[in-house]
């Protein structure tokens, strides 16, 4: 273990720089030239299928036009090359470093993309359009940022962790894709190594592979580990070492000042070369594994030191400091770092469904005790036409009736008890009607209220517009809805209140909707871009359901407008601090 250890570690850092050299102007590359043209490429199939935009509702209509789709895909494909183009970077990097092969990053390009280009061999697409999402969600080869970007969105997971079996179900998912890719782990480097098709690398990936699954597995995750606990003991010894530069350079309140500073620019470095280094080490785990059950052991080469190329590869590693400081300055660098100045309106979800019971005049007062802008509520419609606050269609999840909203009188509904699936400390607590949530709010908080189309509703858009009109309180709510229809009706009866189209993902080049003031976006699919186009067209951008720091960072960086959580007072604190990790070390060199 040692020995490979070792020839791990040669493999994957001996040419880092040139590797840094690859990586940095690869991004730049996807950053402003192959983002924008699949972006284009796809908003055009948007257009050709008569849509103005893709949301959840409308999605299937881009693949049913015959020539939307056939776009639709050329986009993905431009994308998965580009992801594929590195994966082929990172193998020959590896293979090269294990064969002591001395190259330039020229020739690494020239390679890669000689090689890259098989991937639209008609042997290849299909398995790699297949395999491509599922290396994302697998964490087991993890290949650069990119495939980081396929994951299973927050309010899903939110939804299978709320039960037991779900829980099972999708562990048990996640160890199968494991195991598959597993089961694969050698025909992508095989194909790019013996220039061959993924379906001819089948083969010899099972003889290779034969019954070394297990120790195969079991050596990714104890270099993984070594890897992660290394990171840490040099991440704790850099930190120490910037704590000492700000002491011995500074004096006084502007240590701290100092820290901060140093901190936050040199963490943006660290966490671009972590990543690409975390994949080089990954990658070569798997070149060596690959040679090593061909009966190909790696040999350590004892070169005579030379002081030409002592300072050559001095001269390389300043080199890449520079590029790499010089890349963290640049707007792709400053997606890891929070602004100073942070302003965004903290939305209750559900009214505080953290605390307190979701959707009920107790989670209501909750947000308000924590100092929530606004609460998101559900309203829904009874049989008799009653406006009840209410997520679910059915009332068996949270009040234990397997009944429909639409199929109970009010009279009914207000028997139900909605706090006991809580906890036992809200029984009793009652499905409360929108207009004693109405009287609550006023002056105090704003209500983001949801309507929700069930098919069964009569005057829904009228009936909430009057009450929200009897009570003044057109300027302190906003309706949102999933259904377009519903905020085009909406502002028809009421131009000053403010609509909201909720929605999964949002595709468009077009935000300027007349009857539409904001849009409320999963977190997953909230990008800076799609704010900054929204903002272009003064529309408003808000995002559901952030309840983690590292989503809660991302909504921050985005610049949306307001974020609606689960706990307001989570948000608030995050806001407050801007990074729990740096707020760590300043507590641990300066006291709080």
């Amino acid at each position: 273990m040692k020995n490979f250890i070792k020839s791990v570690a040669n493999v994957a850092i001996s040419n880092w720089p040139k590797l840094l050299w690859f990586e940095i102007p690869y991004k730049i590359i996807g950053f402003y030239y192959i983002y924008p043209t699949v972006k284009w490429i796809f908003n055009y199939a948007v257009k050709l299928a008569g849509l103005t935009y893709i949301g959840q509702e409308n999605i299937l209509q881009l693949f049913m036009s015959p020539y939307s789709y056939p776009l639709a895909l050329c986009a993905f494909l431009i994308f998965a090359f580009y992801v594929y183009f590195e994966i082929t970077a990172l193998i020959l990097y590896s293979d090269w470093g294990w064969r002591h092969v001395k190259f330039s990053v020229f020739e690494l390009w020239k390679e890669t993309l000689k090689k890259s280009v098989r991937i639209f061999h008609y042997k290849n697409l299909p398995t790699f359009i297949l395999i491509l999402p599922l290396l994302g969600l697998s964490n087991f080869f993890v290949l650069g940022d990119e495939l980081r970007k396929f994951k299973i969105p927050e309010f899903i997971m939110e939804f299978i962790f709320e039960n037991p079996m779900y829980i099972i179900g999708f562990v048990f998912g996640i160890l199968l894709i494991n195991y598959a890719l597993l089961k694969n782990i050698f025909i992508i480097p095989h194909a790019i190594l013996n220039d061959c098709t993924f379906m001819d690398s089948r083969k010899p990936n099972s003889e290779i592979l034969k019954s070394r699954k297990i120790k195969t597995a079991a050596t990714v995750l104890v270099s993984t580990a070594i890897y992660f606990l290394l990171s840490a003991i040099v991440w704790v010894a850099f930190v120490y070492l910037i704590y000492l530069n700000c002491n011995l350079s500074y004096s006084g309140a502007s240590r701290v000042y100092a820290f901060k500073m140093l901190y936050t620019k040199l963490n943006i470095s660290a966490i671009i070369f972590g990543n690409s280094i975390f994949a080089a080490l990954f990658t070569a785990v798997v070149i060596i594994l690959y040679h090593s059950y061909r009966q190909e052991n790696y040999q350590f080469v004892k070169e005579k030191i030379k002081v030409s190329e002592v300072i050559k590869k001095t001269i390389s590693i300043l080199i890449a400091a520079v590029m790499l400081m010089m890349f963290s300055e640049t707007e792709m660098g400053s997606r890891y770092s929070i602004p100073e100045d942070t302003s965004i309106m903290v939305i209750a979800h559900r009214a505080g469904a953290y605390w307190a019971p979701e959707n009920t005049l107790t989670a209501l007062n909750t947000a308000i005790a924590d100092g929530a802008d606004m609460a998101e509520i559900d309203v829904q419609q009874t049989r008799d036409r009653e406006l009840i606050v209410m997520h679910d269609s059915n009332f068996k999840r949270t009040a234990g009736v397997d009944k429909n909203v639409w199929e109970t009188d009010y009279d009914e509904v207000a028997k139900f008890d909605a706090g006991s699936y809580y906890s036992m400390y809200f029984e009793g607590e009652k499905i409360p009607k929108l207009e004693e949530m109405l009287k609550v709010a006023k002056n105090k908080i704003g209500l983001m209220i949801e309507l929700k189309s069930t098919g069964h509703e009569t005057d829904l858009e009228r009936s909430t517009v009057d009450l929200i009109e009897k009570y003044g309180m057109e300027k302190q709510c906003v309706i949102a809805s999933m259904n377009m229809d519903i905020l085009r009706k909406v502002k028809e009866y009421n131009k000053s209140i403010e609509t909201v189209y909720i929605t999964t993902l949002l595709l468009t080049d077009d935000y300027n909707i007349k009857y539409i003031d904001g849009y409320s976006i999963e977190t997953t699919f909230l990008s800076s871009e799609m704010v900054s186009r929204a903002h272009f067209t003064d529309k408003k951008v808000y995002t559901w359901t952030a309840n983690s720091e590292e989503t809660i960072k991302k909504i921050i960086l985005c610049g949306a407008d307001g974020v609606i959580t689960d706990s307001p007072a989570m948000v608030y604190s995050f806001i407050e601090s801007k990074d729990s990790t740096l707020d760590f070390w300043i507590d641990l060199f300066y006291g709080k």
